[in-house]
C-alpha cells in the first residue's frame, strides 16, 4: 500500500509518516518546500502521474493577528491551502480509487480549525 501524507514534515504528520513506515506502507512525506497546497500548477505538476492508496491530510497554515488587521488575501491562501489545495488532491485520485475499488482519504484537524482563539483566525 502506498500513502501520501500532506503535511508530512510536520510535528503530527511526521509521526504518522513514521507509523505508517513501521507498517511496511511506501510513504510519500511532503511538506510546503515539496508541493504548494495554496498553487494549483504545484499541485498539478506533484499529482501527475503519481497513485496512492491513502491520502493523510494534516497540513495547513494558521493566520494569527485579527481579521480587521489582515487582507483578504492571506485568508484566501489559508482556505486555498488547509482546503481547496486538499480537494485538488483528492480529486486527482478518485479515478485511480473508482480504477482499484479501494482508497482511503484521512483528515487531521487543528483545534482551530473549530474554534477561535483571540488572535487567531478560524
Amino acid at each position: 500500500m502506498k500513502a501520501l501524507v500532506l503535511g508530512g514534515t510536520g510535528d503530527i504528520g511526521s509521526s504518522i509518516v513514521t507509523d505508517l513506515l513501521d507498517k511496511k506502507y511506501i510513504v510519500d512525506s511532503v511538506g510546503s518546500q515539496i508541493l504548494d497546497l495554496s498553487n494549483k500548477k504545484s499541485i498539478d505538476n506533484f499529482m501527475l502521474g503519481k497513485t496512492y492508496d491513502i491520502l493523510v491530510h494534516c497540513s495547513g497554515v494558521n493566520i494569527t493577528g485579527l481579521l480587521e488587521d489582515r487582507e483578504i488575501s492571506d485568508i484566501e491562501v489559508a482556505i486555498q491551502t488547509n482546503l481547496l489545495g486538499f480537494l485538488q488532491v483528492s480529486k486527482s485520485l478518485i479515478p485511480y480509487w473508482k480504477e482499484t475499488k479501494k482508497g482511503r482519504i484521512v483528515v487531521i484537524s487543528s483545534l482551530y480549525g473549530f474554534t477561535a482563539r483571540k488572535g487567531r483566525l478560524p
